[in-house]
């Protein structure tokens, strides 16, 4: 019997609280995990020693938390790159989760309060969602229904699709052109918790983590397929500690090369393509295939491999964006350099949060960054226009006012809002 989405859902919390102890009572302080981590080199501790960093770590999980475990824990761009490297099998990459909580707790960091104008809590997703589309032409939930009908597979298509909708659009019609029949919905109010866990509050990930379970099992599922690799993890990861699970779950890629044989991808597409692989595919799940086989599918493309691919896939930096710039930069630079490398008009991605922090840089780069669920739709006849992309290249807000004036006139916020807002995202542009 599973948990209404009011009541609260225990496996994340205890996920946690596992692997505080374990590290607690079982921690060599070899540094292993330090010694692979592509972000340690770029702290401004990394020349002291490896067992001591390990040492301070570990006494900010007992309460004494210092500025070295707080720099370390919001450096992490949570490539997972360090789960394997302890020769014990503890899992270093929870170890900086837990230490987020530890660091609030302790006072040396304050997570972000809500955006707000005046009195107003302004929700960025949904302000960046309207710029590109009306609330009318969204063909998914925004929220759960009442009364919930059944359907064997559902389609959750996490927080992203409410800012990046381009990417939702061009899924959901290949799941209809492969006749997959299906209900899809949006996160926002669903949420697999990781935004909360991220900003150190684990109490309220496990609150949310438990409602989306609960709420997507009031489908009575046979599979709940992911759009978003981030949301597919962590609710495999929950999922994993149970003894029975309320239905099976599929990246939304794997889903779309069974039914390869149904979609029409007639158009050529003359173009050689490197792939990025996003870090919570190509670690504990390494699916890195199902996206190989649909690239490969559209007649005239060479997939050209980066250097750094599937498991070893470069991590894209997105993980320290907010806290962290110069180390965020650095990690991006890294894959961007190395696809221009390979001579690749196109860098496909998978994870829209990666697809995101890459657009920032589109300028910089022959090639075009282009999703692969863009690139499938287009081979399919089909073109939804990467709004956001866009607009990160223009060079003031007035310019993605004037585009997404249609919009903005529909949208529940005011023209004075959104100039106010819209330079917190789109660094680049000014007012």
């Amino acid at each position: 019997m599973f948990k209404t989405p009011n009541e609260p859902f225990a496996s994340l919390r205890d996920i946690y609280s596992q692997a505080k102890r374990e590290f607690l009572e079982s921690c060599t302080l070899c540094g292993q995990c330090l010694e692979i981590c592509p972000v340690f080199p770029m702290t401004t501790f990394s020349d002291e020693d490896h067992s001591d960093i390990q040492q301070k770590l570990l006494d900010a999980l007992s309460g004494e938390v210092c500025e070295i475990a707080a720099e370390m824990a919001y450096a992490c761009s949570g490539c997972d790159q360090c789960i394997g490297s302890c020769p014990i099998g503890l899992n270093p990459f929870s170890l900086k989760e837990i230490l987020k909580e530890e660091v609030v707790n302790s006072g040396l960091r304050t997570p972000p309060g809500p955006l707000r104008i005046g009195d107003k809590v302004i929700d960025l997703q949904e302000m960046l969602g309207s710029l590109q589309m009306s609330p009318d032409q969204r063909p998914w939930l925004v929220g759960m229904p009442e009364k919930p009908v059944q359907k064997d597979i559902v389609l959750f298509l996490g927080c992203s699709v409410r800012y990046q909708p381009d990417k939702g659009l061009a899924l959901i019609e290949l799941m209809q052109m492969a006749g997959l029949d299906h209900v899809a919905i949006q996160g926002g109010e669903l949420c697999c918790g990781g935004m909360y866990v991220r900003d150190g509050d684990i109490d309220q990930g496990n609150v949310v983590a438990g409602k989306l379970i609960s709420s997507l099992s009031a489908f009575r599922p046979g599979k709940v397929v992911f759009s978003c690799p981030s949301c597919y993890k962590r609710v495999n990861e929950i999922l994993d500690t149970m003894d029975v699970k309320p239905f099976e779950l599929q990246y939304a890629s794997a889903l779309l090369s069974e039914n390869l044989h149904r979609l029409k991808l007639r158009n050529r597409v003359e173009k050689t393509v490197t792939l990025h692989d996003p870090c919570d595919l190509r670690w504990k799940r390494k699916d890195s295939d199902a996206v190989r086989k649909l690239i490969g599918a559209i007649e005239g493309v060479t997939l050209k491999e980066m250097k750094h691919n599937r498991e070893c896939s470069l991590c894209c930096g997105i993980g320290s964006h907010d806290k962290d710039n110069h180390i965020s930069n650095e990690l991006r630079t890294r894959v961007l350099d190395e696809a221009e490398e390979t001579g690749a008009h196109i860098l496909a991605t998978v994870c829209t949060g990666c697809h995101n922090h890459f657009c920032r840089a589109q300028n910089r780069y022959s090639y075009e960054i282009t999703h692969h669920l863009s690139l499938l739709a287009a081979a399919a006849g089909h073109h939804f226009e990467d709004k956001l992309k866009k607009y990160l290249q223009f060079e003031t807000i007035d310019e993605i006012m004037e585009d997404a004036a249609q919009c903005i006139a529909k949208s529940p916020y005011s023209t004075e809002e959104f100039r106010k807002i819209l330079p917190i995202f789109f660094r680049s542009a000014r007012p």
